[in-house]
């Protein structure tokens, strides 16, 4: 019996099916890397990656990537890095080395202007959300507990699903940003950035509690989309009114005040959440903390100066000053790592600093 012959392609057929496999596998390489469509990256610090080029997995797993013999020269005011994506700056002068301080010296040389010092050191599995691409992501968090990092246009904030509220918020400041240039405008409501939902209106209406703000709406006037923000809920926390209205409002203003005497300032605030077991308001929950925090970051005279303070939610007492703290201090209680791009031992000695004359004046 013959063989059965067997059906042979043309040359040009062959061609055809080799370039649609190489098109197909093209096309799910670009989807897949898609910014916008792939699962949102696990993240220390996006703007790091994004402004400096450094791979991100080195910066969660390596070394800082600024080494502490870096020194450069001449130091500029750098913008608050959520004005970044839509401005072009100069951030990155460099400043002139000077003579090592005394380890008791609240004072350090600048050695390089970092963009996005401000921002905290995260956990692994926490999520950027940005306006751009919060419609992409594909990755619903834990209800019970995730680390949501949402960029504002102002300010950048973590935001603990947890406790309704956020557990950090960011940004700069300096004499430009605190000339007012918009009125308040009272816009609170939810923040549409927080994917599992933030804080309600209504579970502030009748709490006895206000809607304290932990990136001042006074720090932000200086555009009205930035004022407007402000009063998204994910950047409020419960406050009694005499502490909001009181110490915790003295001490805002006592950091505006600072930018006549700072050249920049680090803002890093919040509250602090070290219990399982706050009191709540609101069909939410949003816990009540017992305590808020500020940390500071200042660059003046080419040099670095560190402080922090803790203040108890309630009506308190004496002046700012009395509530003043090392930034070591601020970590211990609330377990973050505040200003980590700092070489290792600029930042270990800063934080152990808290000297009230080189920030009252």
């Amino acid at each position: 019996m013959p063989k059965k012959s067997q059906k042979k392609y043309p040359v040009w057929a062959w061609i055809f099916i080799i370039a649609f496999i190489i098109l197909a596998v093209t096309s799910l390489v670009i989807i897949y890397t898609n910014d916008n469509l792939a699962k949102p990256r696990h993240v220390i610090n996006y703007f790091i990656e994004e402004k400096t080029g450094i791979d991100l997995d080195e910066l969660l797993n390596g070394p800082s990537p600024f080494a502490e013999d870096e020194q450069i020269s001449e130091t500029e005011n750098s913008d608050n890095i959520a004005e970044a994506d839509n401005a072009n700056q100069d951030n990155n002068a460099e400043v002139e080395q000077t003579e090592e301080p005394k380890k008791t010296s609240n004072k350090k040389t600048v050695s390089k202007n970092i963009q996005g010092l401000e921002i905290p050191s995260c956990p692994k599995g926490s999520l950027l959300i940005t306006e751009q691409n919060s419609k992409g992501i594909l990755d619903t968090p834990e209800k019970e507990d995730s680390h949501q990092i949402i960029k504002h246009n102002g300010f950048i904030l973590c935001y603990r699903e947890k406790y309704e509220q956020p557990e950090w918020v960011c940004y700069t400041l300096d004499a430009k940003k605190v000339v007012k240039k918009v009125d308040r405008n009272d816009n609170f409501r939810p923040d549409p950035l927080v994917i599992t939902g933030s804080a309600e209106l209504s579970d502030y209406r009748s709490s006895g509690y206000d809607r304290g703000h932990l990136a001042p709406s006074a720090d932000l006037t200086y555009s009205a989309e930035t004022m407007d923000e402000s009063f998204v809920l994910s950047n409020m926390s419960p406050q009694r009114g005499q502490f909001n209205r009181g110490m915790w409002k003295d001490l805002e203003h006592e950091v505006r005040t600072l930018t006549s005497h700072y050249e920049l300032l680090y803002v890093v605030t919040g509250p602090i959440l070290e219990k399982d077991d706050y009191s709540t308001i609101g069909k939410n929950k949003v816990a009540v903390p017992d305590y808020y925090y500020k940390a500071l970051l200042g660059i003046k005279d080419n040099k670095y100066f560190m402080i922090g303070f803790i203040l108890p939610n309630e009506n308190c007492e004496g002046t700012i000053w009395d509530y003043a703290c090392s930034v070591d201090e601020v970590e211990k209680r609330t377990g973050l790592d505040f200003f980590h791009l700092l070489d290792v031992s600029t930042e270990s000695e800063l934080e152990k600093t808290c000297i009230i004359t080189d920030w009252k004046y």
